[in-house]
């Protein structure tokens, strides 16, 4: 009987310092202020790549012939969108723009879909060729955003994306307006 009670204490006891010792670094990895810009730029770089894939999907909308085939782009562009939320989260809110354009893309996808699937127009097809320029910018300048060295926020990059976003944001909002 104490043979089997001294098992058991040696049991709990080393349970109790693998929980203790797990405890402990998942304190440290929540406060430490490195690994919050580890993880900030982290978020960043897959933002970068999923504004990446989002601009190579533009290259192919003047092959669009039906709006059901604008439901990849539909998704990618909430991929970015749910990616950027949280690494503006993560970096701090204010210090980068928000990317509202996605957001007025969507839905500028979703009036085109509600009627089920139709053949495009040439004007609504032209509408994501001037925005895919635009977006092409926003993107080139969003690589270039985070410097790497600190995790530091361009001020000068993040007024261009700002630029480019609400130039995008308009092209759609004018079309959900008519």
């Amino acid at each position: 009987m104490g043979k089997m009670r001294g098992s058991q204490n040696f049991i709990i006891l080393v349970i109790s310092l693998m929980l203790g010792w797990t405890l402990n670094s998942v304190y440290h990895v929540v406060s430490s202020p490195e690994q919050e810009q580890s993880d900030s730029h982290l978020l960043y770089q897959i933002a970068v790549f999923q504004i990446e894939m989002l601009n190579s999907a533009f290259v192919d909308i003047p092959n669009l012939k039906a709006t059901q085939q604008l439901t990849i782009l539909k998704q990618m562009a909430y991929a970015v969108d749910y990616t950027h939320e949280r690494f503006l989260i993560s970096i701090g809110e204010n210090k980068v723009a928000e990317l509202s354009s996605l957001k007025r893309m969507m839905d500028y996808i979703l009036r085109l879909q509600i009627g089920g699937d139709r053949q495009l127009k040439p004007e609504e097809i032209r509408i994501f060729i001037d925005a895919s320029v635009l977006f092409k910018q926003l993107y080139e300048e969003y690589a270039k955003l985070m410097v790497e060295d600190n995790d530091g926020i361009v001020a000068a990059v993040n007024k261009k994306i700002h630029k480019d976003d609400l130039a995008i944001y308009n092209i759609f909002s004018r079309k959900l307006l008519q």
